[in-house]
């Protein structure tokens, strides 16, 4: 007889499913929750992804993109909550093209703030081949990797406050089980508090220009966001 995969994706969202019914049941109150409510925002529709990888000549994580098509595209989550695949396209001072999307994430560890600088607009330049999930608070951005050698694995952006990127070390679905595993055994849900990446010089932030945070809160409504796949997909709102 086959054997039976005991810890499928599927099973793994399933018990996630679960635990968010549990945690609500319990009414637990994690970091950045109140909003939420451990409630998932319905899945979002396989064509509709599907089209998107076209346009954009990639293809999301496998992880992810079960869970977003079949679970929840947004909601519940680390930080303050999980943003849907269009929320994170917009999310960041310079919103993801395409082309961006397939340009690769090549940093494999620990990358501090000014080798990223552009020296020429004295900012930092648009992070290619992944996209912002989450926001974890005080300008910390957690994010995947959609084209490069960490592909599917999660990160954290600091560069609002000149920190750069560091690898967390696990795919989307350990990311995300590991915080409502926290939550359930009664924690914050911040497990990622005090992590040390390799490479970092713990307790000293490097220097470095520090970008307009007023530029990180302007954010892009969700009838423009609708708008701009809309343009990448080559049709109008309402065709």
């Amino acid at each position: 007889m086959p054997q039976i995969e005991t810890n499928s994706v599927t099973d793994r969202i399933a018990r996630i499913q679960s635990g968010l019914r549990e945690a609500a049941r319990r009414k637990l109150a994690p970091f950045g929750s109140s909003d939420r409510d451990f409630h998932l925002e319905p899945p979002t529709v396989e064509a509709e992804v599907s089209d998107f990888e076209r346009v954009c000549g990639v293809t999301l994580p496998s992880e992810y993109r079960t869970f977003i098509t079949t679970l929840g595209d947004g909601g519940a989550g680390p930080g303050y909550g999980l943003l849907s695949l269009t929320r994170g396209l917009e999310y960041d001072v310079e919103p993801v093209t395409p082309e961006l999307l397939r340009r690769p994430f090549e940093f494999t560890e620990f990358t501090d703030a000014l080798h990223l600088l552009d020296r020429e607009t004295d900012e930092y330049a648009p992070r290619p081949g992944s996209i912002t999930i989450s926001d974890a608070g005080c300008y910390l951005r957690h994010f995947i990797v959609v084209t490069g050698p960490t592909r599917g694995q999660m990160w954290v952006d600091h560069t609002t406050s000149d920190s750069g990127y560091w690898p967390l070390g696990v795919d989307f679905l350990t990311w995300y089980e590991r915080w409502l595993d926290g939550v359930l055994a009664g924690g914050n849900g911040i497990w990622w508090s005090g992590f040390v990446p390799r490479g970092h010089p713990a307790g000293a932030r490097p220097p470095g220009p520090r970008l307009r945070h007023n530029q990180t809160l302007q954010r892009t409504g969700a009838a423009g966001i609708f708008s701009n796949m809309l343009k990448w997909f080559g049709r109008s709102p309402g065709q």
